[in-house]
């Protein structure tokens, strides 16, 4: 019975959950971004199909395997693979339970999971054809071996979390960052030296397990022994679309004599055009140079016009942070015309443009009416979202104070390095904060928690009646009292 009761939460949220996104599925079109979900899926159609694995250098595998076994399974049809992808939402709140419950306990646990199946953001993100849809469950599940790793120091956890986190990696290529994270947070647990050494090796052991294989294939297929080779065109975006204050201007500095002249075309083209895929296919036109060699130049641009402002570089991604961090709006009017949108057709491979057929109309009023009242039930961006954000800090103090020792540090951590990392290297586009929505909304649950937890010791305290506290006066005390003197059986009594 205490057990059923104990379940009773997740039991709730996963119905609600399920409601809300069977009502989802039932009158929203696909949502796809551009680029990214043409090329995820163009790749996991053609392995169907051939057996091949055709990705760019800035690609990671893992989101187009995964593509590749659910056409396998359902076929190419964009409405069927986003509405399975939904089951990974369902996951996605039962692993934010776990988490919570391992890391705050059951209160947190069961505000957290309900607050996670009503989540407007989670609800689009596992709408939209990317790698965060698979990234974001992965995350949780790596956090919920690691936490369950230090409380039990069982060794398959700590393999199972770095082979979790190793999967992460290769499907958003900063979850690399991830690993870096706990192994700093590690020594300040109450594992001992020798266990924190085992623990660590075995987290290292999967990561690699994963991990290695894809960078001697990178190495094989590409001459780059590197998870992704994306960092040229997200730097780039970085002083170029997300922060155009930027002045784009060669400083002169010695360069090798073979990339003179295309560092300098680069500088001339970088006013015309906003993204750098479009760069590369002038330079691919022009000079003839390849994606691996335009990242790389694109990276060393972007590097020079940084440091010509390094302040300005500090400031904005301080400014972009605080950005990510409060939420933003994803656009559901462009969100629900993306199979149609000018910019996601463009990087649309032509022999794949029947993918693009959905049984939902674009035209329905209604439908479109009740997806934005789905989408806009709690969302951190909104009104509704306040009490999480405003509770989410408590929470994250909470955690290093009182929690340090179990783990439980590592989610603050973990979002604020991840979110930095992102604007860093590239910009606050607001989908790179959905996988650090569920930890976000366990802070804020384990916030108000703590609140309630005090306002109930405080109510509880309040409600106890004071004592008659005897005349001090009137009782002999112990210490003056000879040992042995007898002493009266009848109560003493007040002089009048």
């Amino acid at each position: 019975m205490r057990a059923s009761l104990g379940l009773l939460p997740l039991s709730i949220a996963l119905v609600v959950g399920a409601a809300l996104r069977t009502e989802l599925v039932t009158v929203a079109p696909p949502f796809l971004v551009a680029n990214d979900s043409a090329d995820y899926f163009a790749a996991g159609y053609t392995f169907v199909q051939s057996g091949e694995l055709v990705l760019s250098l800035k690609r990671t595998p893992l989101y187009s395997l995964f593509l590749a076994g659910l056409i396998q399974a359902v076929g190419p049809s964009l409405d069927r693979l986003l509405a399975i992808q939904h089951l990974l939402g369902l996951a996605t709140i039962g692993l934010t339970y776990l988490v919570g419950r391992l890391t705050f306990g059951p209160v947190a646990a069961g505000v957290a999971a309900l607050a996670v199946a009503i989540n407007g953001s989670l609800l689009t993100m596992e709408h939209l054809l990317i790698s965060e849809a698979l990234y974001t469950p992965l995350l949780l599940a790596a956090l919920a071996a690691l936490v369950g790793a230090v409380r039990t120091r069982r060794p398959a956890l700590w393999l199972l979390a770095g082979v979790l986190l190793g999967l992460g990696t290769l499907c958003r290529p900063l979850g690399i960052g991830v690993l870096l994270v706990v192994l700093v947070v590690l020594p300040f647990t109450a594992i001992p030296r020798a266990g924190l050494l085992r623990g660590g090796g075995l987290l290292l052991l999967g990561a690699a397990i994963c991990v290695m294989p894809w960078i001697i294939r990178q190495a094989l297929v590409h001459d780059r022994a590197v998870v992704n080779g994306g960092l040229g065109d997200a730097m780039f975006s970085r002083v170029r679309r997300y922060d155009p204050t930027f002045t784009l201007r060669d400083d002169g500095r010695p360069v090798a004599e073979a990339d003179r002249a295309i560092r300098a075309r680069i500088f001339e083209l970088a006013p015309q055009y906003e993204y750098p895929r479009e760069i590369r296919a002038v330079l691919r036109q022009e000079f003839g140079i390849g994606d691996v060699e335009a990242d790389r130049l694109l990276r060393d641009v972007a590097w020079t016009v940084i440091s010509q402002d390094p302040g300005r570089y500090v400031l904005g991604t301080l400014s972009m942070t605080g950005r990510l961090l409060r939420g933003s709006d994803p656009g559901l009017t462009d969100l629900w015309i993306s199979v149609e949108r000018d910019r996601v057709l463009q990087g649309w491979p032509a022999s794949l443009r029947w993918a693009l057929t959905t049984e939902h109309s674009r035209d329905d009023l209604d439908a479109f009416n009740t997806a934005r009242v789905l989408l806009a039930m709690y969302r951190d961006d909104l009104w509704s979202g306040v009490p999480v954000l405003a509770l989410a800090p408590l929470g994250a103090a909470w955690a290093f104070a009182a929690h340090r020792r179990a783990g439980s540090a590592v989610i603050p951590l973990v979002v604020l390095s991840q979110i930095v990392l992102y604007v860093a290297l590239d910009g606050p586009l607001f989908r790179y904060r959905f996988p650090y929505q569920p930890l976000i909304i366990i802070m804020g649950a384990s916030g108000l928690a703590l609140v309630v937890q005090h306002l109930v010791t405080a109510w509880r305290e309040a409600r106890v009646p004071i004592q008659d506290v005897p005349d001090a006066a009137l009782v002999p005390a112990a210490a003056t009292v000879p040992h042995g003197t007898p002493q009266p059986s009848s109560a003493i009594q007040r002089p009048s």
